[in-house]
């Protein structure tokens, strides 16, 4: 029997070894406990936030303090 883990977004049943789901094209990480897969940590979204606020930082230092 194949082993299978679930996609975290569409529920979908997909083989372990999978890296992409192939029904909602999502990327899934390793099996946790349950057969669902880890969502992967979206770095980009992460870097894209911490520019906005150093900007933003920026901006009311420029703004109000120099």
């Amino acid at each position: 029997m194949d082993k299978i883990k679930k996609c975290p977004w569409c529920n979908a049943r997909i083989h372990i070894d999978v890296k992409t789901c192939s029904f909602c094209k999502k990327k899934v990480g390793k099996t946790v406990a349950g057969g669902i897969a880890q969502k992967p940590i979206d770095w980009r979204s992460y870097l894209i936030c911490l520019i906005v606020w150093v900007v933003f930082i920026l901006y009311i230092w420029w703004a109000f303090f120099r």
